[in-house]
């Protein structure tokens, strides 16, 4: 009983094993390497959906029993606060998640696009700004359906003939949804700012990044990534309003810079022929600078070239001057001779009389 009990402790390791290396290689390869690592969209979506109003979703965004939020852009080792506001123009909202970096900078962490399409129907999106993710990174709520192979004089109940296709999710249903779209709704804009935060809140020190992500990991099959903007009107709204932080734009340039010239399917990999290594770029300059005087060496020489083909020209035209002037003044003597030239008595020309 004993040796099956063992064999059964050793299967159970090993199974284990297996499922936490894939979970590595997994965390691993949803890395960006840049703060959106710390703030989850999808549990954002998910705390959206679950929440009755927005003052109710920025306390939820801002719960450490949530997990979503581990953003510290700050650099002080806790967590910040997220603040909510929402900007609204007709059937079209853009709720705005920030984050006061300081006192005088804010940096926004994401827009959840709204729109109300027709009575009880609207499509929702969440955008994780660039400055977080490394480009505009959308996502949205995920749903299937099974739909006929293309059928044209019906189906039978033969599940071969049936094929899974991704939906447009219809979020009217959400109580925060019908909440904004209430007619007598006043766009919430919270209250709170830097220095100035709520009394039920303090912050936490930030989670290791696997320890968060693992927390998050399970709302990634109800909502996905997508490269389709299907809210413009909410995109245009937003976009002359959108607040960066000169500080978190700075500190994290060389992390945006390598995401968006070596990564695949989000995560960063060695980048081999898209650019060089620093030691390339110092043994390509001086072939640069003899380029450069390669290049000045060869305008030179142009310029000399053209300077003696100007002389040439010049002398030409001095020599063509000169023979037309000769040629004018051969002419004149002859026309000279012929008048007036000759002796009376038909002697030799220019001699005297006797």
């Amino acid at each position: 009983m004993k040796h099956i009990n063992h064999i059964i402790l050793i299967c159970l390791t090993l199974f284990s094993n297996s499922i936490f290396s894939q979970t590595n290689e997994e965390i691993i390869a949803d890395s960006i390497g840049l703060p959106g690592d710390h703030f989850s969209l999808h549990g954002a979506l998910e705390m959206f959906k679950q929440s009755s109003s927005l003052e109710d979703f920025e306390k939820k965004l801002n719960s450490e029993a949530n997990y979503l939020n581990n953003l510290d852009l700050n650099n002080d080792g806790k967590t910040d606060y997220i603040f909510v506001h929402d900007l609204m123009k007709d059937n079209t909202h853009a709720i705005v998640l920030k984050v006061a970096v300081s006192k005088e900078e804010t940096q926004d962490i994401a827009v959840i696009e709204l729109q109300k399409d027709a009575d009880e129907s609207a499509t929702l999106q969440i955008v994780g700004d660039e400055e977080l993710y490394g480009e505009k990174k959308i996502i949205e709520p995920y749903d299937e359906k099974e739909v006929p192979k293309g059928k044209l004089g019906g189906y039978n109940t033969d599940y071969s003939d049936f094929a899974v296709r991704p939906i447009i999710v219809n979020v009217w249903g959400w109580p925060c949804v019908r909440f904004i779209f209430a007619p007598l709704y006043v766009p919430w804009v919270s209250p709170f700012y830097w220095g100035v935060y709520p009394r039920w809140w303090s912050p936490w020190y930030v989670h290791p990044w696997r320890w968060h992500y693992m927390r998050c990991y399970a709302w990634g099959g109800f909502y996905r990534s997508t490269a389709v903007v299907r809210l413009t009107a909410a995109g245009t709204l937003y976009g002359s309003r959108r607040s960066v932080s000169m500080t978190v734009s700075h500190q994290y340039a060389p992390e945006r810079l390598a995401y968006r010239s070596g990564t695949v399917n989000g995560a960063i990999t060695p980048i081999n022929n898209t650019s060089r290594s620093p030691a390339a770029n110092q043994n390509r300059a001086p072939q640069e600078n003899r380029t450069t005087e390669n290049n000045g060496q060869k305008n030179e020489s142009r310029a000399n070239s053209n300077s003696e083909n100007n002389k040439l020209n010049q002398n030409s035209k001095s020599r063509q001057k000169r023979k037309a002037s000769k040629q004018n003044s051969r002419k004149a003597k002859k026309e000279k001779n012929a008048k007036g030239g000759k002796r009376v008595d038909g002697g030799r020309k220019g001699g005297r009389r006797h």
